[in-house]
């Protein structure tokens, strides 16, 4: 059995992350100028706050695209589920197809009739072409996988 493997493409999307982060931090900083803690505490709470940023942000995104790869065989379509542990869906158990955004980037949501929990594509595959062209070989739902690509790529 042969399985192929798609990654995940940097989304800039994951930057926004980034900019919540910032925004709570400033926020938290301005905070406690109004309740008059000592300067030198705010200052260090902020550089903080934004040193973490910088350093997790990048890290939190590599992570996520490195550990969400997608698997295609004749068995089914293999990808991780909101718990984490991967799960492969035959091609006659997928029942249906959701969108889904967590937090900044886009996720397809897919269903099957014996799984109690979907199944999670990203949205951001590198290969989308190619991953499509594959699924055209195994899955009847083909289609409905193309429109979901298609109108994320709209965006």
């Amino acid at each position: 059995m042969t399985r192929n493997r798609y990654e995940c493409r940097f989304k800039y999307g994951a930057l926004h992350i980034g900019r919540i982060s910032l925004v709570f931090v400033a926020t938290m900083s301005f905070w406690d100028v109004l309740v008059g803690e000592p300067i030198h505490l705010i200052v260090a709470g902020a550089v903080g706050g934004i040193a973490a940023t910088i350093v997790s942000v990048p890290l939190l995104t590599i992570l996520a695209i490195k550990c969400s790869p997608v698997f295609v065989s004749s068995e089914g379509l293999r990808a991780g589920t909101i718990y984490g542990p991967y799960k492969t869906i035959s091609w006659d158990d997928i029942e249906k197809l959701r969108p889904m955004k967590l937090i900044t980037l886009d996720y397809i949501k897919v269903y099957s009739r014996k799984a109690k929990y979907p199944i999670y594509v990203p949205g951001f595959l590198k290969d989308v072409d190619v991953f499509l062209e594959d699924l055209g070989q195994y899955c009847e739902q083909q289609q409905k996988f193309e429109a979901y690509f298609e109108r994320l790529a709209e965006k």
